[in-house]
């Protein structure tokens, strides 16, 4: 399967860890992935169909990322659900806080982060006429939230960036490297990739404690996949669509 693109592969390694990502944002900027209003092309999908369609494009593009993540496994832990459950309460509260309302957007702040509301698409309402349609959708979006997502972020964030910033060999950077730059970085990525600055600093910050702990990649992705998870059910037990 990879025998065409390996030349590629070795002399650019890091397109593995790294294309995921990109088709999922550049699918997310051009389909309108992440706006659950219409959106204003003569296409005019619906969001559940816009990020159906991205996810399928992001899976398509982990495919080259398969040999990688084989590479990364040595093994996981019960820290990586311990640290999913605590960072899926960090998260939520911080959340509920609502802490930029009250702190960055007096100040500006909001002009240079991306702060601002989630899609709050609420598919038990929008598709309540469809329950088919709803429970695929609904299905779709956990697969995002609690599998693809993880995998894709972890690789790029703790399997790429975090290594290349001490190293420009990032294959042969120890993981779970404790430097200051990874701290920085780790705290920096979530404030700028994440509307809720709070919860993304703590957050992923905390992820960073279990990667230098454990040096487990895949405890990193496992700790992700659940908290996202429990927020998915969080959400769907309580209404709180905004987090979606």
């Amino acid at each position: 399967m990879f025998q065409g693109i390996q030349p590629v592969l070795v002399r650019h390694p890091w397109i593995p860890y790294v294309l995921p990502m990109f088709v999922y944002l550049l699918a997310g900027s051009l389909l309108g992935g992440d706006q659950a209003d219409e959106p204003a092309t003569f296409l005019a999908w619906t969001y559940p169909t816009r990020y159906t369609i991205q996810l399928a494009l992001t899976v398509a593009a982990a495919v080259v990322a398969i040999p990688v993540l084989k590479r990364l496994w040595n093994g996981i832990t019960v820290w990586g659900v311990v640290f999913g459950v605590v960072g899926v309460v960090l998260w939520v509260g911080l959340c509920e806080m609502n802490l930029e309302e009250r702190f960055l957007v007096p100040i500006g702040l909001d002009r240079i982060l991306p702060i601002g509301p989630r899609p709050s698409y609420n598919p038990l309402q929008a598709l309540a006429e469809s329950p088919a349609t709803m429970i695929t959708f609904v299905a779709i979006r956990f697969l995002g939230l609690a599998l693809v997502i993880p995998v894709i972020e972890e690789l790029f964030l703790r399997g790429f960036l975090l290594r290349a910033i001490d190293n420009p060999d990032f294959e042969g950077e120890p993981f779970g490297a404790a430097t200051w730059k990874v701290w920085a970085v780790a705290a920096a990525y979530g404030v700028i990739s994440h509307p809720e600055t709070f919860a993304a600093i703590a957050w992923f910050s905390f992820i960073t404690l279990l990667m230098v702990w454990t040096k487990r990649f895949w405890d990193c992705v496992l700790a992700h996949a659940v908290t996202n998870a429990l927020l998915g059910a969080y959400v769907l037990k309580t209404g709180s669509w905004h987090l979606w």
